[in-house]
């Protein structure tokens, strides 16, 4: 698993308020660089279905997130990505979790080890 390397930043598409902070704690926890949670916007204000966006810099780090989410589909950010406060709310991150409706909870939602 690589957690070295990008900052990743969860965005909550899901509607279950806290989702996107549990999931931050969670990847913090397994040792990924986190950013503050924040919300989905636009377009993909709901999801019905988790994926993970990310810039070429954090492909590697995408992609373990993507594993340790149960083989959540990984793929390359699109632009604008669909975030409250759009691309400037990126700062430094390349990775940027879309929690959707099948793995939000108030609870931790990643399988335990």
């Amino acid at each position: 698993m690589i957690t070295e390397g990008a900052v990743a930043i969860v965005a909550n598409a899901s509607g279950v308020n806290g989702a996107a902070a549990v999931l931050t704690d969670e990847l913090t926890a397994l040792g990924f660089h986190m950013g503050g949670a924040t919300n989905t916007a636009g377009f993909e204000d709901k999801l019905d279905v988790s994926k993970v966006y990310y810039l070429p810099a954090g492909a590697d780090v995408a992609t373990s997130i993507g594993r340790v989410m149960g083989g959540v589909v990984v793929t390359r950010m699109p632009v604008p990505v669909s975030i409250k406060g759009g691309p400037a709310a990126l700062g430094d991150a390349t990775v940027v979790v879309m929690l959707g409706q099948d793995l939000a909870s108030n609870e931790p939602v990643l399988p335990q080890t």
